[in-house]
């Protein structure tokens, strides 16, 4: 007999048993407040400061009377507020859109357009390609290092509640594809599956708290954010030994970034489709992405088992 729900508070019910990004790096930051999470230039962001970051930056983002399910846009190199204001997407409701920072003119044009995104928020020194553009009008805001971006507005005074009512099956983000051959598509990744890719990484990549993995790849990629970055920091799953700090590279554009990435990865980059073929069933969200963005290419496709080429 299913118990009777309808006295209970709709959103205390739903912080109680809901499994979304959003609760992620909270719940992290409630077991492991001194724990360092990112280094980002030498600078150690604790998981508890990143948590307060992601409240603050949603409660911003709420602030400008963006409403749950809007797209929120971003052009920006790596740093760790970038990756803070991913978990502020999430904690908010908002869809978070991560976009190539290579791009300009008709391109970018595109996809901001495409998207339907309500704000971009930018690097200042990419902003202007935003604000340029001729068929599309859409406010940017600066994330950083600007005395009116979003993180200096929000820095100040109590730490906001940010009390969203956020279900697993909602738009968390919309993925672009590289638009190789065609428009770029975007890829609609709801909480449920993004959570379920960590936890295909957390089962298969053999993650430890004592890594300190070196970040070079931009994170607008899905690789790179959704493989390589978050889930060391998924402790949300009970697995402790997920946590551990990540590095995030510096201001690199892609081709350095490729390089790099196949320079400290060499001969073991062919590791990477052996995983995938040996352990398909648990690591089926990494496939579904990396076919989708076309990010790992045809050498990937052909050693995956015939039956998911299908």
């Amino acid at each position: 007999m299913k118990p009777d729900l309808s006295q209970v508070d709709p959103l205390g019910y739903n912080l109680a048993t809901r499994t979304n990004l959003g609760d992620v790096v909270v719940r992290t930051a409630a077991l492991f407040p001194d724990r360092v999470a990112v280094v980002d230039r030498g600078e150690e962001i604790t998981y508890a400061r990143l948590a307060e970051t992601v409240d603050r930056l949603g409660h911003g983002l709420r602030s400008l009377g963006l409403e749950p399910g809007t797209p929120v846009a971003l052009t920006m190199m790596n740093s760790w507020q970038m990756l803070a204001t991913y978990y502020a997407c999430a904690r908010a409701g908002l869809v978070h859109v991560p976009l190539n920072y290579n791009l300009t003119g008709v391109e970018l044009e595109y996809l901001v357009a495409q998207s339907g995104a309500s704000l971009v928020l930018a690097d200042p020194e990419l902003a202007p390609r935003v604000t340029d553009l001729e068929e599309v009008e859409v406010p940017v805001r600066a994330l950083r290092d600007a005395d009116d971006s979003l993180l200096a507005a929000a820095r100040s005074g109590e730490v906001p509640a940010l009390d969203v009512e956020v279900g697993d099956g909602d738009l968390a983000q919309l993925l672009y594809t590289s638009g190789t051959t065609s428009h770029p598509k975007g890829a609609m990744m709801t909480h449920r599956a993004l959570i379920h890719q960590y936890l295909g990484c957390l089962t298969a990549l053999d993650l430890s708290a004592d890594d300190e993995p070196l970040h070079v790849m931009p994170l607008y990629h899905s690789a790179q954010m959704h493989v390589f970055l978050l889930p060391w920091l998924a402790s949300v799953f009970g697995l402790p030994d997920a946590v551990a700090g990540a590095w995030i590279g510096g201001n690199i554009d892609t081709t350095a970034a490729v390089a790099a990435a196949g320079a400290i990865a060499g001969e073991d980059a062919l590791q990477i489709a052996t995983i995938v073929k040996t352990t398909q069933n648990a690591l089926i969200g990494i496939v579904a992405i990396a076919l989708t963005i076309n990010f790992i290419g045809d050498g990937l496709r052909d050693a995956l088992d015939p039956k998911l080429k299908q």
